[in-house]
């Protein structure tokens, strides 16, 4: 597993701290000043150079503290491992005894910072420091690799649509010059079909940006019945159904639902994202069934289709942004894979979450839930 995809990022888990150090009392005195100013962590600590290399790799620290000498092993030597084999991980030496020459010789040999044991005031700022340091580059490395996979579907994936738009403009200017009076209404639909499609995929990648630079999603609440939202929305999606002969089963709740505060806009789209998921995956002749339900705590929507399905070893990585499954790019090539990522960011902004249950062959059902408050 990659340094990158390993490394701490802020609000998602604990920081791992792993201490090479001889003096258990040492280690729990720095545990105790972590634990009380607030820091979340878990930790482990190792006096051999055996045990250290064993940790660098089972354990995967964020962030290592070194002693400097030890019975057995050195801060020096471990730093030099490190550096090595996980040369982004930041490495603080808390020792008793080091002088400022040592200093100079480990910072220079990769040492992030360093804390004497004499003077532990130091100890909190340096680590808190050095997460937040290694927290950012993680952001950073995370936004890069997001917009190369945007550049690389804009490139790619818009190609197909963006194609028929031009083919079909051609014929279009074609028979105008045959014959002024004569246009194809059906290729002027094509056109707009095809470049509804460009927009709407434009517009998803950024907005999936944007949720990955932690811009704060705009929130407009107010009253709003979800039978409306998803009725209207089901609407939109009639001639697919009826083209691809698809048998839609709508379960209607009873009696109607009482309304609830929430986004119309976004939940209009996690809606027709998720609709037009089941009808696009499920093939001639499948069946695709929707109830909205009130439970005990919650407002639940479900889709289910009879559709392609999801491989199991690709089920973890659905809501990632840019992501589809290997059979669905083979079912539908010129998707972008953003819509689920927004959506499920859309249904946690309301207080709400969003999941899923699939097998391949025999298809999907995925769901929300919102708060009745």
């Amino acid at each position: 597993m990659d340094d990158t995809s390993k490394t701490l990022i802020e609000g998602e888990r604990e920081a791992r701290i792993l201490m090479l150090e001889d003096v258990p009392t040492d280690a729990e005195l720095i545990e105790r000043l972590l634990r009380s100013a607030g820091v979340k962590f878990t930790s482990s600590r190792v006096d051999t150079e055996k045990d250290f290399k064993k940790a660098l790799d089972f354990f995967d620290p964020d962030i290592i503290l070194l002693d400097h000498e030890l019975p057995h092993y050195s801060g020096a030597l471990a730093l030099e491992f490190a550096k090595e084999a996980k040369p982004k991980i930041p490495c603080v030496f808390v020792s008793g005894n080091i002088s400022d020459a040592m200093v100079v010789d480990l910072m220079r040999k990769g040492a992030t910072d360093y804390v004497l044991k004499q003077n532990m005031d130091r100890l909190v700022p340096v680590v808190v420091r050095a997460i937040k340091e290694i927290t950012n580059a993680a952001k950073i490395e995370e936004l890069n690799k997001l917009r190369n996979e945007f550049v690389h579907v804009v490139s790619h994936q818009l190609r197909t649509p963006f194609t028929v738009i031009l083919w079909n403009l051609q014929i279009i200017a074609d028979v105008a010059r045959e014959d002024k009076n004569k246009v194809d209404i059906a290729t002027v639909d094509g056109v707009l079909e095809a470049a509804q499609k460009v927009s709407n995929r434009i517009e998803d990648m950024i907005i999936a940006l944007n949720i990955a630079e932690g811009e704060v999603i705009t929130i407009n609440k107010k009253l709003n019945s979800l039978d409306d939202i998803m009725e209207a929305t089901l609407l939109r999606f009639d001639g697919v159904r009826e083209k691809n002969k698809i048998v839609l089963e709508h379960i209607a709740p009873a009696p109607k639902l009482p309304e609830v505060k929430c986004d119309e806009k976004k939940i209009a789209y996690v809606f027709g994202k998720l609709i037009e998921n089941a009808f696009l995956y499920t093939d001639e002749g499948g069946r695709v069934t929707v109830s909205l339900q009130k439970t005990e705590n919650a407002f639940r929507f479900e889709i289910t289709d009879t559709g392609i399905g999801i491989p199991r070893d690709d089920q973890q990585r659905v809501f990632s942004p840019f992501f589809r499954a290997r059979n669905a790019e083979l079912e539908s090539p010129d998707g972008s894979g953003v819509s689920l990522s927004v959506a499920k960011k859309y249904i946690e902004n309301e207080g709400g979450k969003m999941g899923f249950t699939s097998e391949v062959g025999k298809g999907s059902t995925f769901w929300f839930e919102l708060p009745l408050e």
